[in-house]
C-alpha cells in the first residue's frame, strides 16, 4: 500500500503567523494554486486514489478536492484528522502567544515534551492517540486485505490533514514513544506530499520464530511504515508566499 500524506495548502493565518489549530481557516489563493497545481501534475501521471481521508476542517477538504480536480466523490471526512485543539493559544501570533498568562508555548517546537495547552485545549499526547486511532481503525484494515487478497493490486491512500496531526501520525509510524521527538526531521511545508509505503510485516521484519504461535499472532497483526521524502508538486515560488506556520 502507498500512502500519499498531504499537508493542506496555504491560508492567511499561516502568511501572517497565526496559529490556527481547529479554527476553520480557509485556503487563501497561495493555498488554492499550491493544490490546484497538484492536482494537475497527479492528472497527468496518471495518480489515482482507491480510497482518500481528509480533515473535516475547510483548509485540508479543500486540498483534498483540489488534489482529485474537483472531485469529493471519494473523500471521507474523519474527526480524528483535525490539527491540535491549541486552546486559548488559538487565533494569536507566535509572539502573543509567547506573553499569554500561563504559556507553555515557547517549548513548542524546541521541546515538545514540555508543551501544555491554555484552556480547552489538548496536549500533543492526546494528539498523538487520536490520529494513531485513525490509522490502526481505518488504514492498517486495507493493508490488512491487501496482504490476503493476492490478486489485490497495490492501494493507493491519501489522507489530507496538517501540520502537527500529520507529524503524529509519522510520530506512530516511526514507533516514537518520546514526545521530545515528535517533529522528527521538521514540519511538512504547505501542500507537500510525504509518500509512505505500508505493509504487513514479514516473518523476518517482526523476528518470527519457526513454530511460535506468538509469532503467527505478531505477523498477523503488525503493520511496517517506510516513511519516505517530502515533494511538492506546484511552483516552488508559491511556498515563498506561504508563510509555512503551523496548522
Amino acid at each position: 500500500m502507498e500512502i500519499y500524506l498531504v499537508r493542506h495548502g496555504s491560508t492567511e493565518w499561516n502568511r501572517i503567523k497565526k496559529i490556527q489549530g481547529q479554527s476553520d481557516i480557509p485556503l487563501d489563493e497561495t493555498g488554492l494554486a499550491m493544490a490546484h497545481q497538484s492536482g494537475l501534475a497527479l492528472l497527468k501521471e496518471g495518480i489515482k486514489f482507491d480510497f482518500v481521508f481528509a480533515s473535516p476542517l475547510t483548509r485540508a477538504y479543500i486540498t483534498a478536492k483540489e488534489f482529485l480536480c474537483g472531485d469529493t466523490s471519494k473523500i471521507r471526512t474523519d474527526d480524528r484528522l483535525k490539527e491540535l485543539n491549541f486552546g486559548d493559544y488559538e487565533g494569536h501570533t507566535l509572539e502573543e502567544c509567547a506573553t499569554l498568562p500561563g504559556s507553555t508555548f515557547e517549548n513548542f517546537h524546541p521541546a515538545p515534551e514540555k508543551f501544555f495547552p491554555l484552556g480547552d485545549g489538548e496536549t500533543l499526547a492526546q494528539l498523538c492517540e487520536r490520529t494513531k486511532n485513525f490509522l490502526q481503525e481505518m488504514i492498517e484494515p486495507l493493508a490488512q486485505i491487501e496482504a490476503v487478497s493476492p490478486a489485490q493490486s497495490e492501494m493507493r491512500i491519501m489522507i489530507a490533514a496538517h501540520g502537527a496531526a500529520n507529524k503524529a501520525m509519522m510520530f506512530y509510524m516511526n514507533q516514537e514513544t518520546d514526545l521530545a521527538n515528535f517533529w522528527g526531521k521538521g514540519l511538512q511545508p504547505n501542500c507537500c506530499i510525504t509518500k509512505i509505503r505500508c505493509h504487513v510485516a514479514s516473518a523476518n521484519e517482526i523476528g518470527k520464530e519457526e513454530g511460535s504461535a506468538e509469532g503467527n499472532s505478531k505477523f498477523d497483526s503488525h503493520i511496517v511504515y517506510e516513511i519516505g521524502k517530502d515533494e511538492i508538486l506546484y511552483d516552488p515560488e508559491l511556498l515563498k508566499k506561504a508563510g509555512n506556520l503551523l496548522g
